[in-house]
């Protein structure tokens, strides 16, 4: 932390000054409450923002006029505010192409760090891309398509669940009656019946709740149940009625 002086003012200007994450730092003005970011000579590289988040050696950064700003941690600007209204952090592929999702215009799309557009702004939310995935919102439907916009899981459902799972074969879908589906992407259909709770699909199995089953009658709740009795209501695990395939 440093206190810097104003011989011009002679008044005192709080800074907090954050540590390097790579080339780059981010300085905070308590004084009125915007920051910016320096490199490590100490030179100022960009103007105020009023907020920033950093994953995975990208920054994201809002201005004063809510637009965003893309700032990799080598101190490269990759995209700027005159253009974008905000971005999800980026997926960096093989390090030679940065793929980021990118709003504009209160749409969603794709771009890549050169600037071409591999998604058009027509999405109303979009996730960042996982091994070519994106789990997308077109319209107030969920469905999952890949980075050239071909469709994965069509978009007819309320809610998608992510998975852990690179490429999985299937993903739990939600309609108007908050049930889960198990939908095959492989048949392009619903397979079994619906859920009420449900985990990710991990090696082909899947923890779940099925629809009417009254947890108080299962042997793994009741077993559970003795952590009620210690008060730790925040501590307690989910519990789960049966594994599927």
């Amino acid at each position: 932390k440093n206190m810097l002086i104003s011989n011009k003012v002679k008044q005192y200007q709080a800074h907090i000054c954050t540590p390097f994450t790579g080339q780059v730092a981010k300085i905070d003005n308590l004084m009125n409450r915007t920051s910016y970011f320096i490199d490590k000579s100490g030179k100022r590289i960009s103007e105020e923002c009023t907020k920033a988040k950093y994953k995975n050696g990208f920054w994201i950064a809002y201005g004063k006029d809510k637009k965003g700003i893309l700032l990799r941690e080598d101190g490269q600007f990759l995209l700027n505010s005159n253009n974008y209204e905000d971005f999800r952090f980026p997926e960096e592929k093989n390090d030679l192409e940065i793929l980021i999702p990118v709003k504009k215009d209160g749409k969603w799309g794709l771009t890549t760090d050169k600037g071409e557009l591999l998604l058009p702004f027509e999405y109303d939310d979009v996730s960042t891309p996982s091994a070519g995935w994106i789990w997308a919102v077109k319209d107030g439907n969920h469905g999952v398509i890949d980075t050239q916009g071909k469709i994965i899981v069509p978009f007819e459902h309320s809610n998608i669940a992510n998975s852990p799972t690179k490429n999985p074969q299937n993903l739990w879908v939600s309609g108007e009656d908050s049930i889960w589906y198990n939908y095959d992407i492989v048949r392009h259909q619903i397979v079994g019946n619906g859920m009420r709770v449900v985990t990710a699909f991990e090696e082909g199995l899947a923890w779940v709740v099925p629809v009417g089953q009254q947890l108080q009658n299962n042997s793994i709740f009741q077993g559970l149940q003795q952590l009620y009795n210690i008060k730790a209501a925040l501590l307690i695990p989910v519990s789960f009625g049966v594994l599927v395939d």
